[in-house]
């Protein structure tokens, strides 16, 4: 069967599983919202002291010689000798070697001169003897070695530009120790590494000198009690009969945060085997010279010390060791003691790393001695590591290596979270790709910017998870590699857009590949294009700004598509407003008012893109053809030939749309709303330019989801696409008959905690964007075009309308008799307003005066309900509003605000929503869920809850002469102010004869409090709330004896409220359960509720766990998934760690997946899936099989995506099967009716 075939006799079905149109572009891991920014931790303040002590080996075998691992030339310091060790002769070489290291831009330079060691051939002469012969090789002392492989950590080293090593950091603190002889001994303090101390250092490195024996376990204890402020006791093995001052960095660890935020380590350096001298160890493991110093310098905790070896032990239990004083066992024993902060004086973690320099320890040697083995197993026991190495590369990069295991960083954290767009053009199936946006919060409160910027990642969506790879394909097997996010950390693994040739500026893995790699900066007259397209409906002519929504037009003259855009010749004009940052987002750090940027070059730092926090990548397909394969009975369909594109917003206050395809990820154009530019343009520079505020302040830009209408037309090739097309039918007399067909693709969104507005652009053709709408409530107006005019009509109620946090609901009605496509939103959040102007909700600004009026001038934070104990009473936000998605007329809302019902007209229809009846008084902001009760695609009831624990449904019945609608209060929990941030479910349960709607609550904009904050008296138990809409089963427009029931007073028991449901597992599921709900519209339940009063979790093998839970402890924060009776809520537990610690920063709390079995609640076994750290909620992917017509539930923690109790347990189940054709042509039944 070919595709011509199936298009003309089958078709795609657009029928969706009940999860999809609950919105499959869900976030996972770290999402956020408006003040949940408070989930994100900066690091304690003062964390991250790292203090390291060098031990250093200065005995005699430091001035042999290594060749490779071929032979060490054991004469100290090269005396001239041949047929000497491995059959060579040696000799110093005359030359002197100058070794300068530093630079001017560092810690200054200085040089280091010596003469290397040569290695020969030799020849005999009968009369001469053995002679040198030919030089094979040079090398230096393994002295000079240290020394080199030092001064280049200390000074920096750009002598071998594919090689510099860059210094160490000042905010360090190192110490400097030697041991030979009998002991160990401090030569230079432990002190931040300022320039004085480097110095210090510097020259005492360079005047080392070797000689004597290598006393190991004296040294151990002389560097440990150098650190802890202690002594060895002095005697012939020690060097410190008084206490040595502890170093500041330690001495200041007087708190836990403190111990846990800072680190500290021992390098000690060796050459060779120990070679003590002293008394051993007794068996008694309490006596001996190297017990004795240990003991000594674990001070008040050393009478827990002793170098009995025991059963555990790693070191001293072999059997040939060259020296019986050795007292390996009395090392190990005080690592052990070093490690414990119980078992040594200071109370902290002191690690060891141990280098083992010079041949004998050389890895490539297949039979080290015993000492050899235990110094290798030393380091690893001290957790800082074992090392080898024979010259000063290896000095370096062993230091480098236990710095890393022993430095307390400080570092941001990359975060965001996934997802796996709804796919158009075929939406029975999951498109096996991810959009990962990540980002760098910046939350302490020495990070004053006020714009967060991050990036946009595409991988591959496999089996469950998110990879940098994939192999095979449905139905073979499909694998992944190299997973993305493992135990909530996000890898820096390579995506499919990275480009190679970009350098990022930070170290972040957020910023790595991905968009940002692709973003152009600059003005190149020979790339194509020149310069990011940047459209703006901003507009400056003749010294005066006004709004022009027309983007762009084709000029006839010129043969070409024009711009309404920024670009650098705007720097021309040096009075042009907001210059300088509009330039910003062109590349440019710093423009010069009127300079000609095209011959300027950038400096490469101004490649930024918003943090993406809300605003859930949406795919647009503009083509494609559809392939199948298998039967009409089971088949699977793809696509090949795709033309796709992703839409997102940003923080930076720019809508991004980028070329999708693998391999591109580059920008198609950037939109600039002109209220973005007139408030927050300062987040287009570095870091947020001059503004200064903080996360308290943040600009939130374009923060809204976007949703996108497309309509696909085919032609006569089966390709199916939204930029028109034609086909040959047949007629019902059988005749061929040519129809021409026109698509759509048309988006829309708002800027959630960004503002007021909602935009909607038509994207039909990419190549000449144009703004079809503008929602302005704050002008009270509607922006539209009317040909290339801009014009606006005012609607006074409009001022009612807050953030728009409400993704578009895109559906059609029966307007007068007419079907009609209409967006239908929320009437916004309430995050406080302005003192001094008029109630808007938008949050707090300052202000200026413009002429006489006072108006908004920048952001100065936010109110309303950023704060847990809000009692709103300005009915900010309280309705929901429907409007022509073609030209965005108000057409109908309902609200408290609507004092009246009106009836008459065919615009701004009103339905009174006041009254104690109704009491829609409290702002909305979810998506609002719309329902076609009788599958005629036109909706007949709208579900929403609002911000007060309220929910309602609408009920319309149009007809050509009228819309009429009426709305009913369905649940009131308005005593304990519980909060409803998402939209419901809606399933109907035919054999119980029930529709279920199913809300969740929780404090979205504080999901620390209960937590972080204390609980108010008015605060209670969130929880999941099952409500049966008998109504709407019964009857489309129910106008009389309504038995869909609320839960009302607070005895659960009575036959007209839910039933409260103790348990959401229950091994007994049969219908006379009395603790299951019973569904009867006359003598049953109104439905049911669970209290998040308790978790009932699963071990980590699968076994039941149940905890107690306080007051607002447990919230449900992400959307609700509903798919074949099983109801998956997302509860976010705010008592958990996530990833946060005192010293770095992190995400709080944690969220998991509870399975709710519908249309009773209870279910027979557990299901529950964490997800990670953060705020998370469930993405639905393809079949864990790896067929894409299934849907599964998708984790981004690749180690959590099969569940707790691992693969196989059911944890993750396969829901749907093999697609049926439908005979109706789901792409193009409205093509032509203009919808």
């Amino acid at each position: 069967m070919n595709m011509k075939q199936i298009l003309n006799h089958t078709a795609l079905t657009k029928a969706r599983l009940s999860i999809l149109s609950a919105s499959i572009t869900a976030l996972i891991c770290s999402s956020v919202g408006a003040s949940d920014i408070d989930i994100y931790k900066a690091p304690a303040t003062g964390a991250g002291a790292t203090t390291i002590l060098f031990m250093l080996d200065k005995s005699g075998s430091m001035n042999f010689t290594d060749y490779g691992n071929t032979v060490t030339y054991d004469e100290q310091n090269c005396p001239s000798k041949n047929n000497d060790a491995g059959g060579f002769s040696y000799k110093k070489a005359d030359s002197v070697v100058t070794h300068t290291f530093g630079a001017s831009d560092w810690y200054g330079t200085k040089t280091l001169s010596y003469r290397e060691c040569i290695r020969g051939t030799s020849r005999w002469g009968f009369w001469s003897g053995w002679t040198f012969d030919t030089e094979i090789d040079r090398k230096a002392t393994r002295l000079t070695q240290l020394k080199i492989g030092l001064l280049q950590l200390l000074l920096g080293d750009k002598s071998d530009p594919n090689n510099i090593v860059e210094p160490l950091s000042p905010d360090l603190y190192i110490g400097l120790a030697v041991f030979s002889g009998s002991i160990g001994q401090k030569i230079q303090d432990v002190k931040k590494l300022d320039n004085t101390h480097r110095a210090n250092l510097v020259q005492t490195i360079l005047d080392l000198t070797a000689t004597g024996g290598t006393p190991t376990p004296y040294a151990y204890a002389e560097a440990a009690a150098i650190l802890m402020g202690t002594k060895t006791g002095g005697g012939n093995y020690s060097n410190s009969s008084t206490n040595y001052s502890k170093p500041v960095s330690i001495a200041a660890q007087t708190t836990d945060t403190a111990k846990q935020c800072s680190a500290q380590g021992i390098y000690f350096l060796t050459d060779g085997r120990p070679e003590p001298d002293g008394t051993a160890p007794g068996d008694d493991g309490k006596s001996g010279d190297a017990y004795k110093v240990m003991k000594s310098a674990l001070d008040t905790k050393g009478s827990l010390f002793d170098c009995k070896a025991t059963a555990t032990s790693v070191l001293g239990r072999l059997s040939s060791y060259y020296d019986d004083q050795h007292a390996w066992n009395c090392t190990g024993k005080f690592n052990q003691a070093l490690l414990d902060p119980e078992k040594n004086p200071v109370g902290i973690k002191i690690k060891t790393a141990v280098v083992g320099f010079g041949r004998d320890f050389d890895t490539a040697v297949t039979d080290p001695s015993d000492d050899v083995k235990d110094a290798k197993s030393w380091g690893e026991l001290g957790e800082g590591g074992s090392y080898s190495g024979l010259d000063s590369k290896a000095v370096v990069e062993s230091f480098k290596k236990f710095l890393t295991t022993v430095k307390t960083d400080i570092p941001g954290i990359s975060t965001g979270n996934a997802t796996l767009p709804i796919d158009a053009l075929n939406s029975n199936a999951i498109q096996p790709y991810g959009y990962f946006p990540q980002f760098v919060p910046k939350v302490a409160t020495t990070e004053s910017q006020r714009t967060w910027y991050g990036n946009l990642k595409k991988y591959h969506a496999v089996l469950g998870s998110l990879y940098g790879n994939r192999s095979g394909s449905y139905p073979g097997t499909i694998t992944g590699s190299n997973p993305v996010m493992q135990n909530n950390e996000i890898k820096n693994v390579a995506d499919l857009w990275k480009n190679s040739a970009y350098v990022p500026t930070s170290n972040e893995t957020a910023f790595q590949g991905g968009a940002l790699s692709n973003l152009l900066q600059g003005y190149v007259a020979d790339r194509s294009p020149k310069e990011r397209l940047l459209l703006t409906d901003f507009s400056y002519q003749n010294g005066k700004v006004s709004q022009n929504l027309n983007l762009s037009w084709y000029d006839d003259s010129e043969k070409k598509t024009k711009f309404n855009a920024i670009t650098t010749a705007y720097n021309l004009n040096s009075s042009a407003p907001y210059r300088a940052a509009l330039m910003g987002l062109l590349g440019y750090e710093s423009a010069v008012a009127g300079e000609d940027l095209t011959t300027k070059s950038i400096t490469g730092k101004l490649p930024q893109i918003g943090a993406i926090l809300h605003s859930k990548p949406v795919l647009l397909t503009q083509s494609g053809i559809p392939t199948v394969t298998g039967t009409s009975t089971s088949a699977t369909i793809d696509t090949t030939n795709r033309d796709d594109y992703i839409l997102f917003g940003s923080t930076q206050g720019v809508l991004h749309v980028l070329d999708a395809k693998n391999g591109k990820g580059n920008e198609v154009f950037a939109f600039v709303p002109k209220e973005m530019i007139e408030l927050q343009n300062q987040g287009f520079l570095l870091d947020g330019g001059a503004d200064t505020g903080g996360k308290n302040k943040l600009y939130y830009g374009i923060d809204g989801e976007w949703t996108a209408h497309t309509v696909y037309v085919s032609d006569p090739n089966g390709k199916l696409t939204v930029d028109g097309g034609s086909r040959i039918v047949q007629n019902d007399a059988g005749e061929d008959e040519t129809i021409n067909l026109k698509g759509k693709q048309w988006v829309y969104g708002g800027l959630r905690m960004g503002g007021r507005s909602y935009y909607s652009l038509d994207l039909t053709d990419m190549s000449s964007p144009k703004v079809k709408f503008h929602i302005d409530p704050n002008n009270k107006q509607v922006h539209y075009l009317d040909g290339s005019t801009t014009e606006s009509k005012t609607i006074d109620e409009l001022k009612y309308m807050g953030q728009s946090w409400s993704k578009p609901t895109l559906a059609y009605v029966n307007w007068f008799g007419k079907r009609k496509l209409v967006m239908i939103v929320g009437g916004g959040y309430d995050a406080g307003s302005t003192p001094g102007l008029e109630a808007d909700g938008d949050g707090i600004y300052k202000t200026k005066t413009v002429g006489d009026k006072l108006v908004k001038d920048k952001r100065d934070g936010y109110g309303g309900y950023e704060a847990a104990d809000y009692d709103q009473t300005n009915k900010i936000g309280a309705g929901v509003y429907m409007f022509d998605a073609d030209n965005g007329d108000l057409l109908w809302s309902v609200s408290g605000n609507n004092t009246a019902t009106t009836t008459s007209g065919t615009k701004n229809l009103k339905l009174a929503g006041n009254g104690s009846t109704v009491n829609m008084n409290y702002s909305i902001v979810s998506e609002i869920k719309t329902v076609d009760r009788n599958n005629d695609g036109l909706i007949d009831h709208l579900y929403f809850g609002d911000l007060r624990g309220q929910a309602f449904r609408v009920d319309f019945s149009p007809s050509t002469s009228g819309f009429k609608s009426q709305v009913n209060r369905i649940l009131d929990l308005s005593a304990t102010r519980k909060r409803f941030y998402n939209a419901p479910t809606f399933t109907v349960h035919s054999k119980e004869g029930v529709a279920v709607v199913s809300f969740t609550s929780g404090n979205k904009s504080q999901p620390l409090h209960g937590h972080a904050t204390p609980v108010s008296g008015v605060d209670d138990f969130d929880g999941v709330f099952a409500i049966y809409d008998y109504d709407v089963y019964s009857s489309k427009y129910p106008t009389s004896a309504f038995d869909t029931r609320t839960l009302g007073a607070n005895n659960a028991t009575a036959i007209s409220q839910l039933k409260l449901l103790d348990n959401r597992v229950d091994s007994n599921d049969s219908l006379t359960n009395s603790k299951r709900p019973k569904i009867d519209s006359s003598l049953g339940n109104g439905g049911w509720y669970y209290l998040f009063n308790k978790e009932e979790a699963l071990s980590a093998t699968g076994t039941a766990e149940t905890s107690t839970k306080n007051k607002q402890i447990l919230k449900s924060l992400g959307s609700l998934v509903a798919m074949e009776s099983d109801l998956y809520v997302p509860v976010f537990d705010s008592s958990k760690p996530g990833t946060t610690g005192s010293c770095s920063a992190g995400v709080a709390g944690e969220t998991a997946l509870q399975r709710f079995c519908l249309p009773y609640g209870i279910c027979k076994t557990n299901i529950y899936i964490p997800l990670g750290a953060g705020i998370g909620e469930p993405i639905i992917g393809g079949g864990r099989d790896g067929d894409p017509n299934k849907r599964s539930i998708f984790v981004l923690n690749e180690d959590k995506k099969d569940g707790v109790t691992g693969s196989g347990s059911g944890q993750i189940k396969n829901y749907g099967g093999a697609l049926k054709f439908i005979p109706n042509r789901w792409y193009e039944k409205y093509a032509q009716g203009g919808g």
